[in-house]
């Protein structure tokens, strides 16, 4: 059997509870784009019921909760909380939702945890106008989230500074206290120069330009 209440607003917890409660022998379950339940409160309402033995395909795309501006944490805590659930069910399938979550949270490892996260503003004041470098976001190596003609202004304030080899090892990634920024004409064979970004918001390094950037981008 089928059910399917894509972008239906009115359904929620209530509804969801009755759902499972009615229709143990649900095999299909589609709820993308139902922003009005969250997706942590819809997981917990289906673990560990007879529908979730049951289901073989469950849609939760876009529901509330991750189809809007979240913090970080929290959104770590919905992907591990899905990763969980879909370990604990592994007849359920959620399509490529579950490879979106697993491919966000493998390149945010690369990223550092920054409380002061920031978007920049330019995507809200030109979404709409057709420009492609207002519409696609750029999260930055550094952690802070920007748009791409912002990005490109800032990457005109690049900085040419001295890496210490000595002081690095194996392995270790590009830190601004690496760097001395009073370039001696003569450099020692043990420096090499070296490009710096800066990020606008943070003043950090935002890494190098693709394609060797470990940022990736967000079409809106």
């Amino acid at each position: 059997t089928y059910l399917d209440v894509s972008g239906c607003w009115l359904l929620t917890k209530r509804v969801l509870e009755v759902i499972v409660e009615c229709c143990p022998k649900l095999m299909h379950l589609n709820m993308s784009r139902c922003s009005g339940i969250m997706l942590e409160d819809t997981l917990d309402i289906i673990s560990g019921t007879p529908l979730a033995n049951n289901l073989q395909r469950l849609g939760i795309a876009y529901m509330g909760g991750v189809c809007h501006r979240i913090s970080r944490s929290s959104f770590e805590v919905i992907a591990e909380k899905t990763e969980s659930f879909l370990m604990k069910h592994p007849n359920v399938s959620v399509g490529s939702t579950q490879l979106f979550f697993r491919m966000c949270m493998r390149k945010l490892e690369d990223i550092p945890l920054n409380t002061d996260q920031t978007m920049c503003q330019a995507p809200f004041c030109s979404l709409g106008d057709g420009d492609d470098a207002m519409s696609q976001l750029q999260l930055l190596q550094c952690g802070h989230v920007i748009c791409l003609g912002c990005e490109s202004m800032a990457r005109g304030n690049v900085r040419t500074v001295l890496q210490h080899r000595q002081l690095r090892t194996r392995g270790e990634s590009v830190r601004m206290s690496d760097f001395d920024e009073n370039l001696a004409e003569n450099a020692s064979s043990s420096e090499q120069e070296c490009y710096v970004y800066p990020c606008p918001t943070c003043g950090h390094d935002m890494g190098p330009p693709s394609p060797c950037s470990k940022s990736f981008s967000i079409l809106l």
